[in-house]
């Protein structure tokens, strides 16, 4: 009798433990056959509000110089947040103001060239100001972001070209990050900076590359 409790103790044990062993590798699998934004979207579903990560965020914009190269800067002194709503993208957001005192053209003598009146005149004119107005869904993680981009006391309609990343959680610093890649064309003499056409090109190309981290009282 008591090698008979012993033997069917020994089988429940066996028994149990082989369960607990399938049911981690069913976990296991399911984490690894499920792309980690579609498990974070069941979290994270409704609209969140992201602020521009600035070590991983960079705006640049390329100038052509007189026909043999395109002149490359940067905006390195903006802030912003965007809105992305994940579920329904339309129903996201974006409001940036960039300072041009922070322009960044690797050449000290032209960072203040630009500062001027021909320029950005940013002692008059401290501030570019981009706020959308509207998101156009073009294809998978593709959007248009139309809004108005205010420059030198003037407002243009301005669109955006947009491809959306990922979102996630940051496996270091565990904040919620949502990257995006943006480009987009700003005819500078429609504001008014004609100073150099057309030896110094009029359509100036901006790149973007964003990450925004969704503040801890936004999860």
């Amino acid at each position: 009798m008591a090698n008979t409790l012993k033997n069917n103790a020994k089988i429940f044990m066996v028994n149990k433990m082989k369960y607990c062993t399938f049911t981690f590798l069913f976990f296991i699998l399911l984490c690894i056959t499920q792309p980690a934004h579609s498990i974070m979207n069941v979290v994270h579903a409704t609209p969140r509000k992201y602020i521009f990560d600035k070590e991983h965020t960079s705006i640049l914009f390329f100038v052509n110089h007189l026909g043999f190269s395109d002149k490359i800067g940067r905006f390195d002194d903006y802030e912003g947040y965007f809105i992305f709503d994940e579920e329904n993208p339309t129903k996201s957001m974006v409001d940036v103001n960039i300072k041009p005192t922070g322009i960044d053209t690797f050449s000290l003598d032209l960072n203040k060239i630009l500062q001027s009146k021909y320029w950005f005149n940013s002692k008059e004119h401290p501030n570019i100001h981009f706020k959308s107005t509207q998101i156009v869904v073009t294809g998978e993680n593709q959007a248009d972001i139309t809004g108005w981009l205010s420059l030198l006391g003037k407002d243009k309609p301005l669109t955006l070209h947009v491809k959306f990343n990922k979102t996630g959680t940051h496996p270091i610093t565990h904040d919620y990050v949502a990257g995006f890649s943006a480009d987009c064309v700003v005819n500078r003499s429609q504001f008014g900076m004609n100073n150099g056409v057309p030896f110094i090109g009029e359509d100036v190309r901006i790149h973007m590359e964003i990450e925004g981290i969704s503040p801890q009282s936004e999860q």
